[in-house]
């Protein structure tokens, strides 16, 4: 009799030892609203360049986009060198090698960088053959300053490129000022950047390349007017080159009666993402004549997989900030 009291002590012992599962209480996963201000004041439209991460709903860095001139990518096996089209600065190539050469600015034809390749494939490595430099010479026009003041030019070479980075020359058209340096690279980033005021030094800007999403910011585009292709300005969102990819929904696009908010995992189709980096680009928004103002165009929606994975349908809500300057723009983003 004593084991079979001994026996049933022991089971509730060992039964009242046993974790027990916890149940957690059901959360509705809703829409997330996110916000930049690329900010529009004091007579001066855009100043900040914004970086974006999805997965944590948040700004991971925002920059003053005139703090720098030159990008260089941090692959030296996929080298690319890129300007700042948000300052409306462009590239000429000069077909020389001879850095000591007096060049004309208006002996040449000078290009802006154009964003649907300007982050893999700049017009300063787009003349290079078996990714090695040309040493070819440039001149860079570098644009305006946020006061609306011409920059001026630079002459500008890269002679070398290793594992340790890229070695450059840098003067002015007169030669002064001539400079020889080597920009070291980090493979945290996409890219590392200089200002050429003090070249010397690597200007913080881009959050490492595992951390971020989307880019708004200014930069050229060419456009059709109705009678020619120009030039122009644009505010925009690019996405992370690294891990980043998207596509329009083209079911939503075409018929104006399907809107983001029925959109589902069913309709998503990886075979469409591209990594194009301005897949998204700028024409989710429009200026309307009767308005005065810019508008969204609602049936512009998008599926984006970031750089975690995760997929989510996203559309874009508005361009004002609370008090009415552009450039506060908000969207909202599902993860499906």
């Amino acid at each position: 009799m004593k084991k079979i009291i001994a026996f049933s002590l022991l089971a509730v012992m060992t039964m009242s030892c046993e974790k027990e599962d916890v149940l957690l209480s059901g959360s509705f996963i809703s829409d997330q609203v996110g916000k930049v201000d690329m900010v529009s004041e004091g007579g001066v439209d855009y100043q900040m360049q914004v970086y974006y991460d999805l997965s944590g709903t948040r700004i991971i860095s925002q920059n003053k986009r005139d703090v720098w001139d030159l990008a260089f990518s941090c692959d030296w096996t996929k080298p690319n060198v890129f300007t700042n089209g948000a300052m409306l600065q462009r590239v000429a190539y000069t077909g020389s090698t001879d850095f000591s050469a007096n060049y004309n600015p208006q002996d040449f034809d000078f290009n802006y960088e154009r964003a649907w390749r300007y982050l893999t494939r700049g017009l300063i490595t787009d003349s290079w053959t078996a990714m090695q430099p040309n040493e070819g010479v440039y001149i860079l026009d570098l644009g305006k300053n946020l006061k609306n003041e011409k920059r001026g030019f630079k002459l500008f070479q890269i002679i070398d490129l290793n594992v340790d980075g890229y070695t450059i020359k840098l003067s002015n058209l007169d030669h002064s000022q001539a400079q020889e340096l080597t920009i070291p690279l980090d493979d945290r980033y996409n890219n590392v950047f200089i200002s050429l005021d003090k070249p010397e030094e690597l200007v913080k800007v881009e959050p490492q390349k595992t951390d971020w999403d989307f880019y708004f910011t200014k930069y050229m585009e060419r456009l059709y007017d109705g009678a020619d292709t120009l030039d122009y300005s644009v505010v925009g969102c690019l996405i992370n080159p690294f891990g980043t990819a998207a596509y329009m929904d083209p079911r939503s696009a075409a018929d104006s009666t399907v809107r983001y908010s029925d959109l589902e995992i069913e309709d998503y189709d990886a075979n469409k993402l591209v990594k194009k980096q301005d897949v998204i680009g700028h024409e989710w928004k429009y200026f309307d004549l009767d308005d005065g103002a810019y508008a969204i165009s609602e049936n512009m929606n998008f599926f984006i997989k970031d750089k975690d994975d995760y997929v989510y349908r996203f559309h874009f809500t508005g361009y004002y900030d609370d008090q009415g300057l552009k450039g506060g723009i908000s969207f909202e983003f599902l993860p499906l």
